[in-house]
Order: structure tokens, then C-alpha cells, then sequence
């Protein structure tokens, strides 16, 4: 029983962490079948996209408890999936928001105009040389 005492917490997470491997592949055959081409770790961003419409990166990463690692991952992942270039629109006042950006590479954009009124900032990122050339 001293074992279980000093050990619990270190048992019940990862009973923990394989049941949410459980549920993210149950997920991922749903979302399957229905023809939902999401992975389950999207779900939040999308589920805040779909309650309050469109928002910026910083407040949909605040509202589903996420940091700029995310972010990061975000782009990583991009890159993984075949992605050239991030495009992204935001505000001057997000000032917190556009220098993570900043930081992690993007750019402005010069000339770029938005359909959103609020979109005062264009922001661009190259994931790759060869894509940078093509512009």
C-alpha cells in the first residue's frame, strides 16, 4: 500500500494519459466516417471558430488554454503537412499577438488589404527557401 501511496499519482497519470490516446483514436475513425477531414487536437480551435466566428490567434489561444508553443507546433506541423507559406491577419492593437508573431518569423506584408474591416495587419511566413523564391 506505501507503494500505491507514493506511486498513485504517477499510475493514475498514465491510466490518464493512455485512456486520451484512447478517445483522440476513437475520434479520428469517427471523424472518418463522417467524412470530417480534422485531426481531434483541431476540435477546440474549431469548436471556438464555430461559438464566437472568427477571432485572433492570441484569443483563440487563450480561450482553449494554449501558449506560443503552440503556435510553434502550429508551424511545424504546417511544414510536416506540405505547407509553403502562413498567412495571417491581425490588428495593431494586439500588440502582444504581433510580436509573437514577429518572433517566430512572420513578416509584414506591404500593400496586402483584407475584407476585414477590424484587419489593420497582414503577416506572411515561408516555410521553405524554394517557396520564398517563387514569390
Amino acid at each position: 500500500m506505501k507503494t500505491y501511496n507514493e506511486l498513485g499519482h504517477v499510475a493514475l497519470g498514465t491510466a490518464l494519459l493512455s485512456l486520451a490516446a484512447q478517445v483522440s483514436q476513437d475520434a479520428t475513425k469517427v471523424y472518418k466516417t463522417l467524412n470530417f477531414d480534422i485531426y481531434p487536437k483541431w476540435f477546440p480551435v474549431f469548436y471556438v471558430l464555430a461559438s464566437k466566428g472568427s477571432d485572433s490567434v492570441v484569443n483563440i489561444a487563450k480561450e482553449i488554454k494554449q501558449s506560443q508553443v503552440s503556435v510553434s507546433k502550429i508551424i511545424e506541423r504546417a511544414k510536416l503537412l506540405g505547407a509553403k507559406r502562413l498567412y495571417l491577419e491581425s490588428n495593431t492593437i494586439l500588440k502582444p499577438a504581433v510580436n509573437l508573431y514577429h518572433k517566430l518569423g512572420f513578416e509584414h506584408i506591404k500593400g496586402a488589404t483584407s475584407p476585414y474591416e477590424r484587419c489593420n495587419v497582414q503577416m506572411e511566413i515561408f516555410l521553405n527557401r524554394a517557396a520564398q523564391l517563387e514569390r
